[in-house]
């Protein structure tokens, strides 16, 4: 059976995403279809060029928020079976699968967000600790290399740039519309 033709009943249920800031986790409710196991969609839209996409989310049994896993587009010749075969290669077929996955791509240095970690925490708490610290370390890193280069690298920039060789911006002559003298914007 094609996505297209899927008749399972839209039920409402909560969903992490993240919220305003762009970084912390919040719970909200989104109407959604079952496709296959735990793998559900949202409602089809038009976008962009006039394709359609909807989203996917997993939820496990018992966990009170469900997981945004992304758009899918394209996805009119997609058919139920393809997505089963999908769900299941790539470890969202069961929490321990889920796990298991996320832990091969965590020691890839892939990214952990904070809506999967909230996830996590649902089944796994002690898991959950590990992603954040995981998450933590890593924006340490980061935050160390930042550091670093504002205290050595920035201060050679800035003189760079402000140096005798420096080139001056020309000044764009005023245009005349009208009779009356304009800045030009180009």
């Amino acid at each position: 059976m094609k996505l297209k033709e899927l008749n399972t009943p839209f039920e409402k249920k909560r969903i992490l995403a993240y919220g305003r800031d762009g970084n912390t986790a919040v719970r909200r409710y989104i109407e959604v279809q079952r496709i296959t196991g735990n793998l559900y969609k949202s409602r089809t839209e038009i976008v962009g060029w006039g394709y359609e996409q909807c989203r996917l989310y997993l939820f496990f049994p018992g966990c009170p928020a469900g997981l945004d896993l992304g758009h899918l587009s394209f996805f009119g010749e997609r058919t139920v079976e393809d997505m089963e075969q999908d769900y299941t290669a790539n470890g969202l077929d069961s929490p321990e699968h889920f796990i298991e996955t996320t832990d091969r791509q965590a020691a890839d240095g892939g990214f952990i967000g904070n809506t999967l970690i909230e996830f996590v925490k649902g089944w796994s708490p002690e898991k959950a600790e590990e992603y954040a610290a995981i998450r933590q370390s890593r924006l340490d890193e980061l935050g160390t290399g930042a550091r670093w280069k504002l205290q050595n690298g920035w201060k050679n920039e800035k003189s760079r740039r402000n140096g005798p060789n420096r080139k001056k911006k020309k000044e764009k002559p005023p245009c005349s519309a009208g009779g009356t003298l304009c800045r030009s914007f180009s």
